[in-house]
């Protein structure tokens, strides 16, 4: 071969070698931006975590929590401004009749009696001397009285003298009682004069009575040894006192007696309470005594009207705390093939769905779409469902995701 055809045959090989690494070069760059490419859009995908639909035993339970406290059906008043030192008994403590619930500061309440007296007698003498130039004469209603103490002497002298004839002590006490009307007449007819001739001592003598009243209260107090006691045997079912406070006159300690009874009260929603009468549950804690209770709270219901109703069950008479009592049963319980976690379900127009990711071999690698797939609840506890229709064991459901999805979207799997 002639030097010139070599030249020429080596010049065509070098091209072509030359040309097959330029394509080499040009398809390392596709792939290479390709890569990079895919790279930038995988970061902007939603990461997705996923879960595979499993058997499970469903069961959805209620409970509601009361609390058991006695009746009270004996109540105690008290007056106001009683200076409570010590309380003695707590809600649910055993009482006796005459049993000390609380002390009263002694030394407050001699000061307190003092200074009401005080006031008292002020108001009295500011009284007899408004009447005293009234110009109303209290000759009858002085006669009055002075008969009324002259029966009552007659009467006192053969009241235990045996001699007495029965008639004689029969006619003494009459004349106690008339000579008591006689007076009560010459007050009103006095009073009434008063009150059209001197208005402003109507207010004073109702001022007077009142306080004279609330004097009396306190004294009362004095009499029975600085102590508020029980007036029955029981158990306290209320007690408003605390150690330190004064009395205003508006607390009421409830005893309840033996026999009374306790009260449970509770509160349940609507929903628990249908479900309940649907399902009648076996309940813990007193079966038979809520059961009935609980059958009345569809009627109950409607009469309130509202999302939560509190009522009350008359129960047993012991055993109870007031710690509180917790009520439970389980309304249904089954097992389900294919369950997912509620968090799992979405819901539109159309009904319920889950997005499933479906995985895709390509040319440039695997791809991850998601899928819509309508769904049937079958039931559900709350937590997890019980679901049927384009499903499967197999398939990959989304549970989450770090941005919101739409059919067809492409996502990576990661937290």
């Amino acid at each position: 071969m002639k030097l010139k055809d070599k030249f020429k045959n080596l010049r065509l090989s070098f091209d072509n070698d030359r040309t097959f690494s330029h394509v080499l070069i040009f398809f390392f760059v596709m792939v290479l931006l390709t890569l990079i490419a895919r790279g930038t859009a995988g970061a902007k995908l939603a990461r997705v975590t996923v879960i595979t639909p499993g058997g499970q035993e469903l069961k959805q339970s209620v409970q509601f929590y009361g609390t058991a406290k006695p009746v009270a059906n004996v109540f105690i008043t008290v007056p106001a401004g009683l200076p409570i030192e010590k309380v003695l008994k707590e809600p649910m403590d055993s009482v006796a009749k005459g049993e000390a619930i609380a002390m009263i500061n002694q030394a407050a309440l001699d000061e307190l009696v003092i200074r009401q007296r005080a006031s008292l007698r002020q108001m009295e003498l500011s009284l007899e001397s408004q009447l005293k130039w009234s110009g109303i004469s209290t000759r009858d209603l002085e006669a009055a009285e002075k008969a009324l103490s002259k029966a009552q002497e007659a009467y006192d002298k053969i009241r235990s003298d045996s001699d007495v004839s029965v008639e004689d002590k029969t006619t003494a006490w009459d004349k106690i009682i008339a000579a008591q009307e006689t007076l009560k007449l010459e007050q009103d007819a006095y009073y009434e004069e008063v009150l059209q001739k001197q208005p402003a001592a109507r207010t004073m003598m109702l001022d007077i009575a009142a306080l004279e009243e609330k004097v009396n209260a306190l004294v009362f107090y004095q009499e029975q040894g600085y102590q508020i006691l029980s007036e029955s045997t029981g158990l306290i079912a209320n007690q408003p006192f605390e150690e330190n406070m004064v009395t205003t006159g508006s607390e009421v300690i409830g005893i309840c007696t033996a026999g009374n009874g306790f009260t449970l009260t509770f509160q349940v929603s609507r929903e628990d309470a249908n479900n309940i009468l649907k399902y009648e549950p076996e309940l813990t804690a007193t079966q038979e005594e809520l059961k009935e209770l609980l059958r009345s709270f569809d009627q109950d219901f409607n009469t309130l009207g509202q999302d939560v109703a509190t009522f009350t069950a008359k129960l047993r008479e012991t055993g109870w705390t007031d710690k509180g009592i917790s009520i439970t049963g389980d309304l249904w319980q089954s097992d389900y093939d294919l369950c997912v976690p509620m968090s799992a379900l979405r819901q539109d127009s159309d009904g319920y769905f889950v997005y499933v990711m479906e995985t895709t071999q390509t040319l440039m690698g695997i791809d991850k779409r998601v899928v819509r797939r309508d769904i049937y609840i079958e039931n559900t506890d709350g937590r997890y469902a019980a679901v049927s229709g384009d499903i499967s064991s197999n398939d990959q459901v989304i549970l989450s995701s770090s941005k919101p999805l739409s059919d067809g979207d492409s996502v990576r799997v990661g937290p």
